[in-house]
């Protein structure tokens, strides 16, 4: 095995749905997602990608919340996370 693969081929990979600019995670898409649920094995949660993101702050809101202020070039975004 060790001639025919290497680290590139244990490097996990994420299937992505769409990417999207965090000026685009507005309220409204939040609410059209809120519409796709429940989530489960025959309806996964949709999976986004952002580039060029920097967490700005970070900071645990009570138990299981984490509030986040990114930064990516073309725009700002604040969401409250939970784990």
């Amino acid at each position: 095995m060790r001639d025919v693969t290497g680290p590139q081929d244990f490097v996990p990979e994420v299937d992505v749905d769409s990417e999207l600019a965090l000026t685009e995670v507005t309220d409204a898409l939040l609410a059209e997602l809120g519409r796709l649920e429940p989530h489960g094995p025959a309806n996964p949660q949709p999976i986004f990608l952002a580039r060029d993101v920097t967490v700005v702050s970070h900071r645990v809101v009570g138990q299981s919340h984490l509030k986040l202020a990114l930064r990516q070039v073309r725009g700002r975004c604040r969401r409250l996370a939970s784990a």
